[in-house]
């Protein structure tokens, strides 16, 4: 009688089975979704599941988590270069030798067909460039940068390939930006300005990076860099028409899009000797040169006006 109820209750279930499709079976043991199977029922159907990168992935017989299996899509691979947890086989121990002299070994990645290899990855950046992870958190320590704000740690390539929290190299300072400090004292000599304001030497910023006491330049006059973009408003200035926003040093020795004086303003100081030559006047006046502002923010021995 146990042997005809046993038979009964497995022809119930191999009929439920069959009910369910035909590319589906009991699995050995209850897998994870998504493990392979050793066998599922029917055909295993003919479309496919397009990955990143456009590698496309047919159906596979794989565990449906409850204990059956079926023709399921897989994950889409890693991408290639991207650690696998497996390779048949032992590894090659050969090495190819990056940009900077660091070897690198064989190692377990995937391939562009999403298939596992011995392949070797790609190299290191150079030191100093970004790296993509590094373990554990940054410091919050910073280093100081002659000319600009002071750098915080960052995930970089290490001499020997590592990657790890280091300092960043100090950005390349504008010329005539204030520095933190300058060894030494400055010197007491000053310049005049066109404006008959006269600037001392202050700890700025050189070309070649380091700082030193040098005399700035002079309110309104043209500076050799601006960060960010000017604004694109003017200002009028009578009959010389309006003037733009020009890259400009500022009283506290820094610089900014300002606007310059109108042509024709008179400076204090203009560099040189004024030419001996004069403009005719419609009325009969004969004008020489005067030291008078230009529309670029310079002073220079210019023509005035002739008075209307």
């Amino acid at each position: 009688m146990t042997s005809l109820r046993a038979l009964a209750l497995l022809a119930a279930l191999t009929g439920l089975l069959i009910a369910c499709g035909d590319d589906t079976s009991i699995a050995p043991v209850r897998l994870p979704v998504g493990a392979a199977c050793d066998r599922c029922s029917g055909g295993v159907p003919a479309d496919a599941k397009l990955c990143d990168g456009g590698l496309a992935v047919g159906r596979a017989c794989l565990s449906r988590g409850d204990g059956t299996c079926g023709y399921d899509f897989p994950a889409c691979p890693l991408p290639a270069g991207y650690p696998c947890a497996t390779c048949e086989g032992p590894a090659a121990d050969d090495a190819k030798v990056c940009p900077g002299g660091v070897g690198v070994g064989r190692a377990c990645l995937y391939r562009a067909d999403g298939s596992c290899g011995y392949d070797f990855p790609a190299c290191p950046g150079l030191p100093g460039e970004p790296c993509a992870t590094c373990a554990g958190p940054a410091a919050t320590d910073a280093k100081p940068c002659p000319g600009s704000a002071a750098v915080g740690r960052a995930c970089l390539v290490r001499s020997d390939g590592t990657c790890g929290f280091d300092f960043p190299a100090c950005p390349a300072p504008v010329p005539g930006a204030a520095c933190s400090s300058c060894a030494g004292a400055p010197p007491d000599d000053a310049q005049l300005c066109p404006d008959g304001t006269s600037v001392g030497r202050r700890c700025l910023a050189r070309a070649d990076g380091s700082c030193g006491f040098d005399l700035p330049g002079c309110p309104g006059t043209p500076c050799d860099r601006c960060s960010g973009g000017a604004t694109l408003d003017a200002k009028l200035c009578g009959g010389a028409g309006p003037v733009g926003r020009a890259c400009l040093h500022r009283a506290d020795g820094t610089c900014g899009f300002d606007f310059p004086p109108c042509p024709g303003v008179p400076c204090a100081t203009c560099a040189g000797v004024a030419p001996s030559d004069a403009k005719l006047c419609p009325d009969g006046a004969a004008l020489g040169r005067a030291c008078l502002s230009r529309g670029d923010g310079t002073c220079g021995f210019e023509f005035p006006a002739c008075v209307p």
